[in-house]
Parts: structure tokens; C-alpha cells; sequence
């Protein structure tokens, strides 16, 4: 519902009452345009307050660490700190009270700017992307070794362990990127250690690993379906694989849509793929042996503990 803020006066019919640019909002909090004519037809500025709050704005809102950003603000002076989503600036640049320039710092990270001056802190209205650089997020709840991950819009990291030598976990842990934080899914039916995991069609596909303090290597195929928050169980691998090697998941539509996930041996240079057809609403799901890697060994399958099937 809209409500009237306020209604210009049509003084001598000099086209006061007509508004000729869009309200801009100035760094004071103030709103600011201009009307047709006006006093002696010359036309007039007015301004609008309605409760905003002062704030900074960038001139440019992403650069690298070093590079110089103009900033647009109210009541700078020399003692004004400038902080990169935390991290002072060890340059500032002061040109009159309402612009400075800041050095972004080493050890900035993408998010807001502040400058402060005195008791009175601004927040950029956007946030600024540090280019070329690492951040950090919050830490995961549980930390774990040898866990399945993929990202379906949010990362998800199943499984793992806790401990050299320890019980796999069954936790889910689901990281949003957008908000930095953490929240939990449903738990894995049979946690693992160094399973093989890929994403297709939205779903997590968890492949092999071991299982318990045994370290038995599983043949178990486990997906994750994110929508619905549910565990279910695909074929499984006809010889139990573990080791963290790396799927990648493919798919096809042609006259039928279908989807692959390839899985590589350490030691015996085996080849298989899983394979689902879906043709009418039937589906067909199976594993196959594929072409032996033309060398046998970890460091042709494996580099990195991880291990790519093209």
C-alpha cells in the first residue's frame, strides 16, 4: 500500500507541484530532487527527511588488496578509521570532510566497510569483494577427516571422522555460503571414511569408503536428496572401493537422459561406472567395467588423494 509523504504546493502556477528527477538518497540520510520552475521559473532543490540513517558509500565496491577505493560519506576527518570487513586500512587519504580514499590492507576480506570518527561509525551500503584473495567462514561444527562434499547451492559435508582411527560419524553439515553458517541434515544411514562423492541431478551421490574402526572398505551407494532432506540406497558397487578418489558426474539428454558417475580403483587400475537410464518413468540403475588404466599404481589414479575418471 502506498501512503502520501508529502504533496508540493502549486504556488502562482509556476509548476511547483511537479517533481522532475527521482528522489536520491545523500550519504546524510537526507532524500534530494528537483522540481520544474519553481521561484522566478528557475526551477528548485528540495530535500526529504525521512528517517534514514547516515551511511558510506563506495566508489567502487570490489579491487584488490592494495588497490586505492573512494569513499563517500559525512563528518570524515584525519582520525577516521577505515576497516575492510574488519581489518584497518593502514592508508587514508582525507579530501574535505564528506570523500577520503582508503588503501585496501593485506589480510582484507569481502564484506562491509566501516569508517569511524569518534563515536560515530558508517556502514557501507554494499559490500566489498576483495579480489584475488582467501577469507575465512565459520568453522564447521564438527571438524572431520575423509569426508563426502558436494555443492548443490550450499556446500554439504557428510560423513568423515572425528579421530585417527576412529568410528566414521553420520553427521550432514551444510554450510550456506550466503549467511556463513551452519545447519544440519539428515544423518547418512552408514557413515564412511574416504568414500567417493559427486553431484547429479541435485542429489549427493556417497560412493564406497570404509566403514566402522575396521576400516572395511564398502561397496554401499548412498544419495542425499537436499529437497526432501532424505537418505536412500542405489545399486550397489559390485567390488567395495575406498581411498577419497574424486567422481564427476555426467549427463546426457539425448532420446534417453542418462547420468554417470565414474569411480577409479587405487591399486588395480579398475575402471566402473554407475550408470541410471531413465526412459518413460522407468529407470534402470547398474554398474559396468570400464577400459584398465593403462598404468597400474596410486600415482596414476590417485594424485593428491584424489582421483579424476575422464
Amino acid at each position: 500500500m502506498f501512503t502520501d509523504i508529502y504533496n508540493f504546493p502549486n504556488l502562482g502556477g509556476n509548476n511547483n507541484s511537479i517533481p522532475d528527477t527521482p528522489l536520491f538518497l545523500g550519504t546524510d540520510g537526507t532524500f534530494y530532487s528537483t522540481a520544474e520552475e519553481g521561484t522566478d521559473a528557475a526551477g528548485s532543490l528540495f530535500s526529504l527527511v525521512d528517517g534514514q540513517s547516515p551511511f558510506a558509500t563506495l566508489v567502487l565496491t570490489s579491487g584488490t588488496v592494495g588497490s586505492q577505493i573512494g569513499i563517500l560519506g559525512q563528518g570524515f576527518s584525519s582520525p577516521s578509521v577505515v576497516k575492510f570487513n574488519g581489518v584497518a586500512a593502514r592508508k587514508v587519504t582525507l579530501t574535505g570532510t564528506t570523500f577520503l580514499t582508503a588503501t585496501v590492507p593485506a589480510g582484507a576480506s569481502s564484506g562491509f566497510v566501516t569508517i569511524t570518527t569518534g563515536a560515530t561509525t558508517l556502514t557501507s551500503r554494499y559490500t566489498f569483494t576483495v579480489l584475488n584473495s582467501w577469507g575465512s567462514g565459520k568453522a564447521i561444527p564438527t571438524a572431520v577427516a575423509g569426508a563426502a562434499s558436494g555443492f548443490i547451492g550450499k556446500i554439504y559435508v557428510v560423513s568423515g571422522i572425528t579421530a585417527q582411527g576412529g568410528a566414521p560419524v553420520s553427521n550432514t553439515q551444510i554450510f550456506n555460503p550466503a549467511t556463513n553458517t551452519w545447519t544440519t541434515g539428515a544423518a547418512i544411514p552408514t557413515p564412511v571414511f574416504a568414500a567417493a562423492s559427486a553431484v547429479v541431478s541435485g542429489s549427493l551421490y556417497v560412493i564406497g569408503g570404509y566403514e566402522g574402526t575396521s576400516q572395511t572398505p564398502s561397496n554401499l551407494v548412498q544419495i542425499y536428496n537436499p529437497s526432501k532432506n532424505t537418505w536412500t540406497t542405489g545399486a550397489a558397487m559390485p567390488t567395495a572401493r575406498w581411498k577419497r578418489c574424486r567422481s564427476r558426474g555426467r549427463q546426457r539428454d539425448l532420446r534417453h537422459r542418462r547420468q554417470r558417475l565414474d569411480s577409479a580403483a587405487e591399486h588395480s587400475g579398475e575402471v566402473r561406472s554407475f550408470h541410471q537410464h531413465v526412459d518413460g518413468g522407468d529407470s534402470v540403475a547398474g554398474w559396468k567395467v570400464g577400459a584398465r588404466r593403462g598404468v597400474v599404481g596410486i600415482k596414476h589414479c590417485c594424485i593428491g588423494w584424489l582421483c579424476d575418471v575422464r
